[in-house]
């Protein structure tokens, strides 16, 4: 598969309060197919949402390189979009507003967009919902519309950092099969940040287990379950087999080191 996203010898380091060093992440190296969906498992602290944050150039690697779509990127670009924990939605904005509110800070025409932006909401869900304040919605209801806005602008790559971690495990559920119905409407490239060994599994056509800080990648293990991925899934054979794999790859992990000293 050609990618379209490519992570070469990246590592981290920066400085604690204390002015400690800390390695947070190193040496990564990783593609990411076109269309594909990858999910990002390991440990607390050892740089899920660094990569993140690198492959949306929010922050500037301390060595190695980022390539899109064949060019070195060094700079942001409206064709990766980036979905956070929290939704983030503007509170005096109703979700109509909320959703072209990117199209509006990047100097395009919001009247032209409008008819895209209500499509997003019918495909979510969110019809007669419009004129709604972020207040009035449910937490779910809210990531629904996070996901619509990033999505406007039409992007080739979403990045999403742990989108589904704040909501009970019902609506978890249910916005992960929902978001797997978007994908594949939408055949968008998806990096899917996630603690949740089920939800890593459950979405992905591949997951990357990362160790322990400072983070690298252990494995890129394949999930050859069948699409449409069902929950019911979850209690298969093959599914399980997936997760012990997982699991004892994150606890295999090396320890971080002392005193976070690289």
């Amino acid at each position: 598969m050609q990618p379209i996203l490519k992570f070469d010898r990246l590592s981290m380091r920066y400085m604690t309060r204390a002015g400690q060093p800390v390695l947070a992440m190193q040496d990564i190296s990783a593609q990411i197919g076109r269309d594909e969906f990858v999910t990002i498992l390991g440990p607390s602290g050892c740089g899920k949402s660094t990569l993140l944050k690198i492959a949306a150039s929010v922050l500037r690697p301390t060595s190695g390189e980022v390539w899109f779509d064949g060019e070195r990127l060094t700079r942001p670009t409206p064709k990766i979009g980036m979905i956070f924990q929290q939704p983030i939605l503007l509170p005096w904005r109703n979700v109509l507003d909320n959703v072209l509110f990117p199209i509006q800070m990047m100097g395009l025409s919001v009247s032209k967009h409008k008819a895209a932006a209500l499509a997003l909401l019918r495909l979510v869900g969110l019809s007669g919902f419009e004129q709604a304040m972020p207040g009035e919605l449910s937490g779910g209801m809210q990531q629904r519309v996070s996901i619509c806005r990033a999505l406007i602008y039409d992007p080739t790559i979403l990045l999403m950092d742990e989108p589904f971690a704040a909501l009970d495990a019902l609506t978890r559920e249910e916005l992960g099969i929902e978001l797997l119905r978007i994908w594949s409407e939408r055949k968008k490239t998806v990096l899917f940040v996630t603690h949740s060994v089920q939800e890593g599994i459950l979405l992905a056509d591949r997951v990357l287990v990362m160790t322990a800080r400072p983070g690298r990648v252990a494995a890129s293990l394949p999930i050859a379950l069948p699409r449409p991925r069902t929950v019911n899934m979850i209690s298969s054979k093959e599914y399980g087999e997936y997760a012990e794999t997982i699991r004892g790859l994150i606890a295999t992990t090396p320890p971080r080191p002392p005193e976070d000293k690289p």
